[in-house]
């Protein structure tokens, strides 16, 4: 895939779309309609001029992503959004004599409405 010559990536990914009840950050529980995308083992990259020897950005293997998008069904029609991802390496390419990398990077984002979030205390 590659978005805008900007990002690139290759490998594995699933989507899936369902309805399901969910438990928020106070211990409410709210039915949601959710749409999920995911990836394992997956190369990308985000800059400029990616697979030229010309490239500057960050380059990063063996990610594994999952993203949420829930979305109220009744009620308040909340949504929220969840995001975990884990790198295997980054690194940072394209200026000469410049070394930057990073093994085994995590990202984690939780957003929601107000205070709340979706509570995964129970799937950790």
């Amino acid at each position: 895939v590659d978005a805008f010559g900007f990002f690139q990536v290759s490998g594995g990914f699933a989507m899936a779309k369902a309805s399901d009840t969910i438990t928020l950050s106070d211990d409410s529980e709210i039915d949601v309609d959710l749409l999920t995308l995911g990836g394992s083992g997956v190369d990308a990259f985000a800059g400029l001029n990616g697979n030229t020897s010309d490239a500057l950005g960050l380059e990063l293997s063996d990610v594994d992503f999952g993203l949420a998008f829930f979305n109220e069904i009744d009620g308040a029609s909340r949504s929220f959004t969840s995001l975990r991802a884990t790198a295997g390496q980054v690194a940072f390419t394209g200026v000469d004599d410049l070394t930057v990398e990073s093994n085994n990077l995590t990202v984690e984002i939780n957003r929601g409405e107000g205070n709340l979030v979706a509570d995964f205390s129970e799937n950790a």
